[in-house]
């Protein structure tokens, strides 16, 4: 396994459109800012944590969590998540708002 999330890490990946098919777990990029998925939104990674980014461009986006892991995630494998990402997605149910995509 250690190899094949190697080769998947080095391996150039085309930029996609649409990222709302992922798992909650998978992260993107748009440009330099990484992106995680969760509960149908985007969340811009920072080091202190999670947030939700208004300053959304929209366009292509490349997937930088490695394909296999993307697929354990997508069969069923629970991840972790942050506090800070728990944090708004809490947040946003309770509001009814809709934060803001990465």
């Amino acid at each position: 396994m250690d190899f094949v999330l190697h080769q998947e890490r080095r391996a150039s990946r085309s930029p996609w459109k649409n990222w709302r098919h992922l798992p909650d777990g998978a992260m993107i990029a748009e440009g330099d800012k990484a992106c995680l998925v969760f509960s149908g939104q985007l969340f811009a990674w920072t080091a202190a944590g999670y947030r939700a980014n208004p300053a959304a461009k929209g366009g292509r986006f490349h997937l930088l969590t490695p394909p296999s892991i993307v697929a354990a995630l997508s069969a069923g494998y629970r991840a972790r998540f942050h506090a800070s990402v728990l944090a708004l997605a809490t947040a946003d149910r309770r509001t009814g708002v809709e934060l803001p995509i990465c």
